[in-house]
């Protein structure tokens, strides 16, 4: 995946002028997206998925995430995951707090032949994440 780094940039000037939270989104109104259409299909359907059984109004949940240094104790005792899902868990609880979170514009260009998502097995393995989330935060 070809990420243009100017999105690093662009987070800390956000959290520099008042955003909690900044994140890299493929989704942001300026985003330049090149990508097979299996992922962009897979990513719709997680994001739907999140909006269901979260509420979360975010476009895109898996890019770049730059949190202001003064709110990471409020995430130390919340965040159950160390794999991909950490980064949408994060915002889960981000928005759970009322951080004012701001999607960046990215530029991303797929260069891989072949994509490293399974439908079925990240499929499963993400809504298990989401499930397990959903019922420590519910129940």
């Amino acid at each position: 995946m070809s990420w243009n780094t100017r999105v690093i940039e662009n987070s800390i000037k956000a959290i520099n002028h008042g955003h909690d939270v900044a994140l890299g989104s493929r989704a942001a109104a300026g985003s330049s997206v090149k990508r097979a259409l299996n992922r962009r299909i897979f990513s719709f359907t997680y994001n739907i998925m999140l909006r269901i059984l979260f509420g979360l109004d975010i476009g895109d949940t898996q890019g770049t995430v730059a949190i202001k240094k003064s709110d990471l104790g409020k995430y130390e005792d919340n965040l159950l995951f160390d794999d991909p899902f950490l980064q949408t868990e994060i915002l889960i609880h981000s928005r759970k707090l009322g951080l004012n979170i701001v999607e960046i514009p990215v530029n991303v260009t797929d260069t891989r032949k072949e994509s490293k998502i399974r439908p079925v097995r990240t499929g499963l393995k993400m809504s298990s994440s989401m499930l397990k989330k959903f019922m420590s935060l519910y129940f």
